[in-house]
C-alpha cells in the first residue's frame, strides 16, 4: 500500500532522526520476508478454519479482531523503510503504530539494492541480503530515488 506524500515527508524526517549525519534523496516503504499476498491469503484462510472449527465445536462464531490479524502480520511479514541518502541506502523497521522508521537495521553502499523478482503483483528488492517486497508504485519511488543519487547521474564527456 502506498503512503501519502505527507506521511513519506514525515517518514523522511523520522529516518533523518535515525540517521542524522545524512542527507536524505528518498523513502520507499515494503514488507520483508515471505511474500506479502500469500501471508495475508495464509492468514484469512487460517481464520476461517479456526473461526469454523470453534463454530463446529461450540456453535458460536468466533473470529479474530483486527489488531489480531495486524499485529500477526507485523510479526510475519515485517514492514521495512528504504531510505536513499547520498552517503548510500539504509534499511529501517517500520512501527506498527504509525509505520514511520522506528529503528536502524543497517547501512550499505548504492549497489546494494537489486529487484530480483515479481510475484503477486509485488516485486522483491534485494537491500542487502534482505529481500523487501514492494508495490510497483513504491519500488518506483525508490528507483526515482536512486537515479536522482549523484552516484547515478551520467557524468559529461569531456571531449566535445
Amino acid at each position: 500500500m502506498a503512503i501519502s506524500d505527507r506521511n513519506r515527508r514525515k517518514s523522511m524526517a523520522a529516518a533523518q532522526e535515525l540517521i542524522p549525519d545524512a542527507q536524505i534523496i528518498g523513502y520507499a516503504i515494503g514488507r520483508s520476508g515471505v511474500q506479502p499476498t500469500l501471508v495475508v491469503a495464509a492468514m484469512l484462510a487460517t481464520a476461517a478454519v479456526g473461526s469454523g472449527l470453534l463454530y463446529a465445536l461450540t456453535g458460536t462464531v468466533v473470529l479474530p479482531g483486527v489488531l489480531l490479524v495486524l499485529v500477526v502480520q507485523h510479526l510475519l511479514s515485517p514492514p521495512r523503510g528504504v531510505v536513499v541518502a547520498q552517503q548510500g541506502i539504509a534499511l529501517t523497521h517500520r512501527s506498527l503504530w504509525n509505520g514511520r522508521p522506528a529503528k536502524l537495521l543497517s547501512t550499505m553502499a548504492l549497489g546494494y539494492v537489486q529487484p530480483t523478482e515479481t510475484s503477486l503483483g509485488r516485486l522483491k528488492v534485494m537491500v542487502g541480503s534482505e529481500p523487501v517486497w514492494m508495490t510497483k508504485g513504491e519500488e518506483a519511488v525508490l528507483r526515482a530515488a536512486l537515479f536522482q543519487h549523484p552516484l547515478t547521474q551520467p557524468v559529461p564527456s569531456p571531449h566535445r
